[in-house]
């Protein structure tokens, strides 16, 4: 759970929709969409979380050099530390505009009725684990994605971690 009353079970339909849904469409749309941006050379750098996680300065030091920024091994290593999980979630949690995300939170759940006062503030951040999707998907909902993924994703060469 995320905010008050926000649960992963109540939007999961919408994420693996083939509709097109603001702000992206759905995750298979957004998935695809991103492929063929890569795949027609558009100027995309890929990174993903299981390896920046992995192996923060290579993934860090690729990040540079795509940017064209010079880097050195100290400046790598301090971005490295100002960057890493625990840093950016201790940063989010003394965060003093939170305004911004109980806007985000009324709109996805009319519960709320457009009041962020009704909204608590939630972290973005949760454990910054590799394979924690894990933890928020129901055997049902698992299932019912490997079966989307399939149909949905047949004919993409986009590498997707799962783990």
């Amino acid at each position: 759970m995320h905010s008050d009353g926000v649960q992963f079970a109540d939007c999961f339909e919408g994420l693996f929709s083939k509709e097109r849904k603001p702000p992206y469409g759905g995750w298979f749309s957004y998935e695809k969409d991103f492929e063929e941006a890569v795949s027609n050379n558009y100027n995309i750098h890929v990174l993903y979380f299981e390896n920046l996680k992995r192996n923060p300065m290579v993934e860090i030091k690729r990040l540079a050099e795509y940017l064209q920024v010079p880097q050195s091994t100290k400046l790598l290593h301090e971005i490295t530390d100002s960057c890493s999980f625990n840093k950016l979630k201790r940063a989010d949690d003394t965060l003093k505009e939170k305004n911004k995300y109980k806007k985000i939170v009324v709109g996805a759940n009319p519960k709320f009725e457009g009041d962020v006062d009704k909204v608590q503030y939630n972290s973005f951040f949760r454990k910054g684990e590799i394979g924690d999707w894990k933890n928020h998907f129901t055997v049902r909902q698992n299932e019912r994605f490997d079966e989307l993924y399939r149909k949905q994703m047949v004919d993409s060469k986009l590498t997707v971690y799962f783990e």
